[in-house]
């Protein structure tokens, strides 16, 4: 019997070498199993279309009067098939559906937990569940003095385009609403109106239902699916601003990258933009002479409610000083 030490320290070492091995195999073999389990589904799927595929050639290797097992091993293959298919997309479906709604939970729960669940709502049905943005939004501005308003009042010429993309990876139907400054109506003068709407190709007149009585056009279209494609959407309308005022335009969907251009205006006129809530886009002054006539931000992104305001004040002298005599 040997009671030394050594012998002792041996047998530990083994024993603690072998105790990390059999926990790496017994890891293994668990990661594997977890692996298996999350694709069997789908490993019954494959089953089940492979047994179908197999009844069906068996059918066809079936030459017997009458031919009764002929059809029923068809049938039966079919119908495997056909099962195996349906399986396929409901589970894909099921899943990214799933996928979706828990997203959406931990998402309200961490900002309902922040903030509140009303806001919380409000925030998805304004902002997350929209299905479409406006991409290269454009707003060309001409003002003029007019004989139709009052005096104090000129007319104000917008062009504005943009390109309407789906966020859904599939296609979709949404509205285009663009709405007047009606509150500005001018009797008898046909104003505001819009002078030209043009929606993927196809231009509306003044006469089509789209135009309703209040100043509005509303129009649904269908939009293709993401990475797959725009709608084009211009419109040149005649707006009714007071001088000196503003003219606020809301956007009710979210656009990304914005340019702003101005095309004409009196001399003695000054045009001041503003997009809010942003800080570096505030009272920027358009000129025609310096070149300094538009806006350009490609990579800004406006969501609903934010408004492009238009201020339009006298231009402001240079003083000069009489002389000065000794």
């Amino acid at each position: 019997m040997n009671d030394s030490p050594k012998s002792f320290s041996t047998s530990v070492t083994n024993d603690e070498t072998e105790l990390p091995e059999l926990l790496t195999a017994t890891t293994a073999v668990s990661e594997a199993l977890k692996k298996i389990a999350s694709h069997m589904l789908w490993i019954i799927i494959g089953i089940l279309a492979l047994v179908g595929a197999a009844m069906l050639i068996m059918s066809s290797g079936i030459h017997v009067e009458p031919p009764i097992l002929h059809h029923v091993f068809r049938d039966i293959g079919i119908a495997i098939i056909v099962a195996a298919i349906i399986t396929a997309v409901y589970e894909t479906y099921a899943r990214i559906r799933f996928e979706l709604l828990l997203m959406t939970s931990f998402l309200g729960a961490v900002i309902a937990d922040w903030s509140r669940q009303d806001i919380w709502n409000a925030l998805k049905s304004q902002i997350i569940e929209k299905p479409v943005v406006r991409e290269n939004f454009r707003v060309a501005v001409r003002l003029e003095h007019d004989s139709r308003v009052a005096q104090g009042q000129m007319v104000l010429k917008m062009q504005v385009s943009y390109n309407l993309r789906g966020l859904r990876s599939r296609s979709t139907t949404t509205k285009i609403e663009h709405f007047l400054d009606w509150h500005f109506k001018i009797k008898d003068q046909n104003l505001p109106c819009f002078s030209n709407v043009k929606v993927g190709g196809k231009k509306f007149t003044s006469t089509d239902p789209c135009f309703t009585t209040k100043g509005e056009f509303i129009c649904s279209v269908n939009v293709p699916a993401k990475d797959r494609g725009a709608v084009s959407v211009s419109s040149s309308r005649e707006e009714v601003v007071y001088f000196p005022g503003t003219h606020c335009f809301v956007l009710n969907e979210i656009t990304k990258g914005l340019e702003i251009c101005l095309n004409d205006i009196p001399e003695d006129i000054t045009l001041f933009v503003t997009v809010r809530p942003h800080p570096d886009l505030k009272y920027r002054e358009l000129k025609l002479t310096s070149g300094e006539d538009q806006i350009k931000v490609d990579d800004i992104v406006l969501f609903p409610g934010q408004i492009i305001e238009l201020l339009f004040q006298p231009k402001q002298q240079d003083v000069v000083q009489p002389d000065t005599v000794v």
